[in-house]
């Protein structure tokens, strides 16, 4: 870095040495590897399977995402860097541990029925299977370790064929970008709402869409803008949350959806009133994005009295609502476009308010009307996902359900209980012949009505694959 005259107290100029002397050790790795193993597959895990780090996307042969969802990402990292991942043309798998606590931890367990969930996530999302484990010293294997996994691997084999090269179904489809955190936090939202979702790629075909939803904070290249417009000007649906669809320097929206862009409110946090959600405003943890334009108003903002700082302060938290509105929508619908003031991706995964999810919703399904999957008698923390599967001549519908406990810092699967009475309704495009549960091979009864299959799923523990044959 001296020689190159790197400032080595300026962070920026840091990172940027960091990444052109990385790009060169990966190049000359890749050069010397595809030298000898012409056709063999590499993968370098320095953020090279993370959707925020696009740069190193390339790079790899295919992807490995890796996470220990116990202590690190969590339960809902991959579902979508699975369907981010999935989209590119390249193979993926998913990486989890043997561990309870950390990576390389000797003697650390998760249970059978904690590795069994977590195959069957990846493979609900489809991604091939690794779990890690870590080599004794003496050079000798664990047999509890690979007892252990090979009863989560048993369920693998008998329901695999099913999960692989799978085709989504979903019209509702979702832009990510390079952060992390809003990223997730939509696919918070959206897992939680039960709503199953695509990821738009620079090469999809926005019109096999019915709703795009554009997230907190996500500018609009020209590229993009141009793609967008053309898809709400042929009738397509569109969601924006706080902050989404500006251009890059973030002056106004890119798009023409008959509002303007106002800025940012001063607040550093405020209220929102939606009809049917709360009869009282409603906190929101980080404030407004002002527009102005003639729609329908569906949620109101309250502004504070005040910015809250250390010198002008009211109570223990945050400054309470004025009586009366702003004059700007918190929500607001103009023609087939819906306006959401706040971040509410970010918002839900910082904090994870309920209300908010149920707000996010009600707003998704005004738009959204041509569903590939619905579900009843689920709680928030299942996760469904319908697919098709060409080469087996079918479709695929997972249900998961596991939740989780927070013990000190470590997400435990400890509790598996049993859901009862899954209602579902399924969208098709061909005759169905049978539809069966899988691993049991066993006969349900369903009815189809043109390109809708119901059917009903009594019971199920952990995970259940529903394959519907044409």
């Amino acid at each position: 870095m001296k020689k190159e005259g790197v400032d080595i107290n300026n962070e920026e100029e840091v990172k940027k040495f960091h990444d052109k002397e990385k790009a060169i050790t990966i190049e000359g790795i890749r050069e010397i590897f595809f030298k000898y193993c012409p056709n063999g597959t590499i993968y370098f895990n320095t953020g090279g399977a993370e959707i925020n780090l696009p740069q190193w996307h390339d790079y790899n042969t295919h992807f490995e995402l890796e996470d220990l969802p116990t202590v690190w990402g969590g339960y809902d990292k991959l579902p979508i860097r699975a369907k981010y991942f999935g989209g590119t043309g390249k193979d993926y798998l998913a990486m989890t541990g043997k561990f309870h606590c950390c990576w390389g931890e000797f003697g650390g367990f998760k249970t059978t029925d904690a590795l069994k969930f977590e195959v069957s996530s990846m493979l609900t999302w489809g991604s091939k299977c690794s779990i890690g484990d870590q080599m004794h010293p003496l050079g000798t294997m664990d047999l509890q370790t690979y007892k252990n996994i090979g009863e989560a691997y048993s369920y693998a084999e008998k329901i695999e064929d099913y999960c692989f090269g799978v085709k989504e179904t979903s019209k509702l489809a979702v832009m990510v970008n390079t952060n992390a955190k809003v990223n997730e936090g939509i696919a918070k939202l959206l897992l939680d709402c039960h709503f199953d979702f695509d990821i738009i790629h620079q090469n999809t075909n926005l019109n096999k869409y019915e709703v795009i939803l554009i997230p907190d904070n996500y500018y609009l290249n020209e590229t993009d803008a141009k793609r967008i417009q053309e898809f709400v000007d042929n009738k397509g649906k569109l969601l924006i949350l706080g902050g989404g669809a500006l251009r890059e320097d973030k002056s106004q929206f890119a798009i023409n959806i008959g509002l303007e862009y106002l800025g940012k409110s001063e607040f550093d946090k405020d209220y929102i009133k939606i009809e049917s959600i709360l009869d009282s405003p409603l906190l929101c943890y980080s404030s407004a994005h002002k527009v102005k334009g003639n729609g329908e108003i569906l949620a109101t903002v309250f502004e504070p009295y005040f910015k809250r700082t250390y010198k002008h302060y009211c109570s223990h938290s945050n400054t309470p609502n004025k009586a009366e509105t702003a004059n700007y929508p918190g929500c607001i619908k103009v023609n087939n476009v819906i306006y959401i003031a706040h971040e509410l991706a970010s918002n839900y995964f910082d904090f994870g308010n309920i209300y908010q999810r149920r707000y996010f919703e009600k707003i998704v399904n005004l738009l959204y009307t041509d569903k590939n999957i619905v579900a009843s008698n689920l709680q928030p923390t299942a996760r469904i996902r319908f697919v098709e599967q060409e080469k087996k001549h079918c479709y695929c519908a997972h249900f998961l359900y596991a939740p989780p406990i927070q013990r000190g810092s470590v997400a435990i699967i400890d509790d598996l209980p049993p859901l009862y009475n899954i209602e579902t309704e399924v969208k098709v495009d061909k005759p169905i012949k049978s539809v069966k549960l899988m691993p049991q091979n066993e006969n349900l009864a369903f009815e189809q009505e043109n390109n809708k299959v119901s059917f009903t799923v009594e019971k199920f523990t952990s995970h259940q694959l529903v394959v519907l044959e044409y």
